[in-house]
């Protein structure tokens, strides 16, 4: 499976992050069905900004970074909490549109409700990288620069 997710990076052009990797080979060793289809590496390719990896039903999965989006819409913030989502049914998270305070993008951020309603964690912009520190208090979402 490494060999075949070299060659899709190759022929990309780009590295494939190695969350994704490493979760990639890991939910190519399940053998249980979901409704989540990955591709084969040599399927892999680029879509709107993305890699296009596998299908949630009748939509394409794509990943930006290390985040999982269905069209325009995040999925999950890596395969393996989608994966982990998948096994248990289970999606203790809300997602947040931000402003990245350093490219000025819209993005979309994943935040945990299980960390309770307050929390402060790094999470670097799906669209520059810049690390940025998120501030959650009482629901409200806050981001600066890291």
């Amino acid at each position: 499976m490494k060999a075949s997710l070299d060659a899709a990076q190759r022929r990309l052009g780009h590295p494939i992050v190695r969350s994704f990797r490493d979760a990639f080979e890991e939910a190519a060793n399940h053998s249980d069905p979901s409704v989540l289809s990955l591709f084969h590496p040599t399927m892999f390719r680029e879509m709107n900004g993305g890699i296009a990896v596998g299908t949630s039903g009748d939509e394409v999965l794509v990943l930006r970074g290390d985040a999982l989006y269905v069209g325009g819409e995040l999925l999950a913030p890596t395969l393996a909490e989608l994966l982990a989502t998948e096994s248990n049914g289970y999606d203790g998270t809300d997602v947040v549109d931000v402003i990245c305070p350093f490219c000025g993008e819209t993005d979309a951020i994943t935040v945990d409700t299980s960390g309770g309603p307050t929390q402060t964690f790094i999470e670097d912009c799906a669209i520059c990288c810049h690390p940025r520190t998120v501030h959650v208090e009482a629901g409200t979402v806050r981001v600066e620069r890291a």
